[in-house]
C-alpha cells in the first residue's frame, strides 16, 4: 500500500471500478479527494455490496460502466442506518453535523450525546461516508467538519 500514493499521485485522473471501505483503493481515493483530484467511480448496481456509493457521497464523480459521467446522480442514503433512532434521518444528520461544528469527537462521544441505540460501526460508517466530515487518524478515531480543519489551517498560515 505504500506505493499507492505515488501511483495515484502520477495519474491525471483516477478511475475506480470497485472499492471496499478499506484497503489500497479506498486509501488512494480518499487521499485524492483530499487533494482535490478528479476521481471517477463507477455507479454500483443496487445489488452490489461495495463502497462505491460512499466514495461518490464523499465527492467522487459517478460514471457508468462505459466511463461516461452520470449527471445529477445522487447516491441513495442507507435509510435503515438509524432505524433505531426515533427521528427522521435528515433531522439526525443535521444535529450530528451541528454537533461536529464544535470540535472533534469520537463515535462514543456522539452516541452518548444523542443517546443513540446503534452500533459504533454503523455510526462510524455513516460519518466516513459524509462529504462534510473529516476523519482524524487519532486513537480512537475522531470526526470533525472539514470546514473546521480549513479554519485551523488558515490560523497557522
Amino acid at each position: 500500500m505504500a506505493r499507492n500514493p505515488i501511483i495515484y499521485g502520477l495519474a491525471a485522473e483516477i478511475y475506480v471500478a470497485e472499492s471496499s471501505d478499506k484497503g489500497g483503493t479506498w486509501s488512494g481515493v480518499i487521499d485524492g479527494l483530499r487533494k482535490n483530484r478528479k476521481i471517477f467511480v463507477r455507479k454500483p448496481e443496487d445489488y452490489e455490496k461495495n463502497a462505491n456509493h460512499l466514495l461518490i457521497r464523499k465527492g467522487a464523480i459517478p460514471i457508468d460502466f462505459n466511463g461516461k459521467t452520470i449527471e445529477g446522480y445522487v447516491p441513495v442514503e442507507n435509510k435503515d442506518l438509524f432505524s433505531d433512532v426515533n427521528e427522521p434521518m435528515a433531522d439526525y444528520e443535521k444535529k450530528n453535523i451541528d454537533f461536529l461544528k464544535n470540535g472533534e469527537y469520537a463515535v462514543k462521544d456522539i452516541i452518548k450525546k444523542f443517546s443513540l441505540n446503534i452500533s459504533e460501526k454503523k455510526l462510524r460508517d455513516f460519518l466516513n461516508s459524509h462529504k462534510e466530515v473529516e476523519t482524524l487518524k487519532k486513537k480512537p478515531l475522531r470526526f470533525t467538519l472539514k470546514s473546521n480543519i480549513q479554519q485551523q489551517k488558515k490560523l497557522f498560515d
